[in-house]
């Protein structure tokens, strides 16, 4: 799982809480931080004993700090979870090696997200994905996983290659059709 951040001080503990939090324990966690300076790397040096790999070094953007997780990843598969986004409960990893396991010849793994608004006591849930209506031809009309639901297996980056940086803030839609169509 990959985390990357730059000024997250105000959610990246929650972040990283709900990673190291998981039952499932075969997970190597990068957090990947394009030198932040508001604070954030205080609390990502707090778990930093708890973190597989912590790279702290300029960046060219999100897409870019991607890009070196991926490349520094040794997991067969690659998810990425956002600084500002947590995981619903503490079996969410467990749940998609579950799907894994079951049906191993499938290259990606949706899961459905929630966006939500509040504090972390008190969301409020303000839409949902649902990854059983997504279909690759929806691509064609804009609508792509969100990060936080993608399970990506090694292979695919290595077929079809990583975050193109050309793409400022499409990168990963761009990505999505290459993978996923």
């Amino acid at each position: 799982l990959i985390t990357v951040s730059y000024n997250s001080v105000l959610t990246i503990e929650e972040t990283i809480k709900s990673v190291l939090n998981q039952s499932y324990e075969n997970i190597e966690y990068i957090v990947i931080d394009g030198c932040s300076n508001d604070g954030t790397l205080d609390i990502i040096n707090r778990y930093k004993e708890r973190i597989s790999i912590v790279v702290i070094e300029p960046d060219n953007g999100i897409y870019d700090a991607m890009n070196k997780g991926i490349r520094i990843a040794n997991g067969d598969v690659i998810g990425i979870l956002n600084s500002d986004d947590v995981y619903k409960d503490n079996n969410s990893i467990g749940k998609v090696f579950d799907e894994i396991e079951a049906t191993p010849s499938l290259d990606a793994y949706l899961s459905d997200i929630a966006f939500v608004e509040g504090v972390s006591s008190n969301p409020k849930v303000v839409r949902r994905v649902s990854a059983k209506y997504f279909r690759p031809w929806k691509l064609r009309f804009g609508w792509m996983p969100p990060h936080p639901g993608m399970f990506i297996k090694r292979e695919v980056f290595k077929k079809v290659g990583n975050y193109d940086l050309s793409f400022k803030i499409a990168s990963d839609y761009e990505f999505c059709i290459r993978a996923l169509w």
